[in-house]
């Protein structure tokens, strides 16, 4: 696979809409867990967003660049489903919209909770 920010971004989403309609705000501590991961709190300790934490990616885009706020691929597993990033042109760089609108979803949901 290419990476699990999406998924993980779609995820805390839903887990924010879940814990608004069974009003259960435990699970929100989940869906921070989820966007952390993106931001860093990873095995590599790695920002997936551009311009956010210390260590991050460099972009695959050849064309764009790196784009602020933009959220990459990400890490993917190994056939024993651990962690794995270890090569660039796998695509792991690359910006896709999806990754970062399911990213802001999830935030936005989030906030929305919290007020």
């Amino acid at each position: 696979t290419f990476g699990n920010n999406a998924r993980s971004a779609l995820s805390a989403a839903a887990l924010a809409a879940a814990a608004r309609v069974l009003a259960r705000p435990e699970l929100m501590d989940d869906a921070y867990r989820l966007l952390e991961w993106i931001l860093g709190a990873n095995p590599f300790q790695m920002s997936l967003m551009n311009g956010v934490g210390v260590l991050q990616p460099c972009a695959l885009s050849f064309q764009m660049g790196n784009i602020p706020g933009g959220v990459t691929f990400g890490i993917h597993g190994d056939e024993h489903d651990l962690p794995r990033y270890d090569n660039p042109w796998l695509c792991h760089d690359e910006y896709y919209g999806y990754q970062t609108s399911q990213f802001l979803w999830a935030v936005l949901a989030l906030e929305a909770l919290a007020r």
